[in-house]
């Protein structure tokens, strides 16, 4: 199967900038996340993909067959209630669908009178009860709570991944993204800054920017000290590849620790250089200390 979407030039108008710019992409068969802050163009693009708009520049081509859509605000009927919802997509039984997403109490609730979190839900089952092998979800799950999201993902994945399907979402989280996407699409200000493989964002990006879009790293410059005593061959270094350990010989010296629940901040200094600079890490048991002098070590290359 070639590429689902393709892309030449494509562009959206906007009030002050193009809300897309030109963008030249293929989003293979798979599931593509697309990354980016608010604003950056991420509904602008599923709208494309889907068809609700077309592009103002460029050519797009898409998938001959009918897509599954999960729009931001749901999307949903309001004269159906939940279990019409689901009839009207499909001869299915609705509780392998609604169950999973907890929504077998609201059976007969019509979505003005579910929270934002239930006509989420309401929304991704419906998706996925129409069986289609292409399906594009905008912020999913976003207005549901952590326990119920986890739930959510595993059940979307086990659905998309049991039939082989496709899926391009939106989110500007990267925790949604690291073990859920295969490839990633990152937009800024409407434009592509990135579209490859997840992997290879997270451990190899080609700039400090591009490193933060899926979360916290030690960036090093080239003639950086610490970047020897680290010994890594790479600029980035996620938080649980590198390892602080204190050391009374250690060359650096612990100026101060914050510590912020599965990471630790620690701002060291080196005496033979007087520079300082922030690590992160994740920290053990025994935390590091101000006065600690300690030996940075590179856990694994990426």
């Amino acid at each position: 199967m070639g590429a689902i979407w393709t892309l030449n030039q494509a562009g959206l108008s906007g009030r002050g900038r193009p809300r897309l710019d030109a963008l030249d992409l293929r989003i293979e068969p798979g599931i593509t996340a697309i990354m980016g802050p608010s604003g950056a163009g991420k509904t602008s693009l599923l709208n494309l993909l889907v068809g609700f708009e077309s592009p103002d520049t460029g050519t797009l081509t898409g998938p001959a067959q009918p897509i599954a859509w999960s729009p931001h605000d749901g999307g949903l009927w309001p004269h159906l209630n939940v279990r019409e919802h689901l009839a009207a997509v499909s001869a299915c039984d609705p509780a392998a669908f609604l169950a999973p997403l907890r929504l077998m109490d609201h059976l007969e609730v019509l979505p003005q009178d579910l929270s934002l979190g239930e006509r989420s839900r309401l929304s991704i089952a419906r998706a996925l009860a129409t069986g289609r092998e292409v399906l594009v979800m905008d912020e999913p799950l976003i207005h549901v709570d952590a326990a119920t999201e986890v739930e959510g993902w595993a059940f979307i994945l086990d659905t998309v991944r049991q039939r082989n399907a496709n899926l391009v979402y939106s989110t500007h989280v990267p925790e949604k993204v690291i073990g859920i996407a295969e490839s990633v699409l990152c937009l800024s200000e409407g434009r592509g800054t990135y579209h490859g493989s997840v992997s290879e964002l997270y451990y190899e990006p080609e700039s400090l920017d591009l490193a933060e879009v899926l979360g916290p790293c030690n960036w090093f410059e080239s003639d950086e000290a610490a970047h020897e005593l680290v010994g890594a061959g790479t600029r980035c270094l996620r938080p649980e590849q590198l390892q602080l350990i204190a050391d009374p010989e250690g060359p650096l010296e612990v100026l101060c620790v914050t510590f912020r629940g599965s990471l630790e901040e620690v701002l060291v200094r080196d005496p033979r250089t007087e520079k300082s600079r922030l690590l992160l890490h994740r920290p053990p048991c025994k935390r590091l200390k101000k006065g600690d002098r300690l030996t940075p070590v590179c856990v694994f290359g990426s």
